[in-house]
């Protein structure tokens, strides 16, 4: 017998048995832009661009070695994620990936808030 692994498996839903030549549910990208729609796609691409401006700012203004490093790691982890996009559907379909991802762009807030609050507190 043949052994068939649980990842390599694919089980098409409503939608993608509806219409199976529209290539839905394949990967996040198709998927989002499904539901969303043309916009709402684009807004969750902007989501990911203003983040990577963000940190590209932080790690250009920053003089802390610990805060630069944490910005360009919250850059490399932006690209992996687009490029997931494409990829897989893990992104909209794993509660873990989820928080990862919402933990990545919750921490760029608050190292955006606190080091630009407290360069505003110094600047005269």
């Amino acid at each position: 017998g043949s052994v068939q692994s649980p990842y390599g498996s694919f089980t098409p839903g409503y939608i993608a048995l509806h219409y199976p030549k529209h290539g839905l549910g394949l990967n996040a990208g198709s998927t989002l832009l499904w539901d969303t729609g043309i916009i709402g796609f684009g807004l969750f691409l902007l989501i990911l661009g203003l983040a990577w401006r963000s940190a590209n700012r932080l790690r250009r203004e920053s003089t802390s070695p610990t805060i630069r490093a944490d910005a360009l790691a919250i850059q490399t982890a932006l690209v992996l994620l687009s490029v997931h996009l494409s990829y897989s559907l893990a992104l909209l379909d794993l509660l873990s990936f989820q928080i990862i991802f919402t933990m990545l762009l919750g921490y760029l807030a608050w190292l955006h808030r606190q080091h630009f609050s407290h360069a505003r507190r110094i600047s005269p």
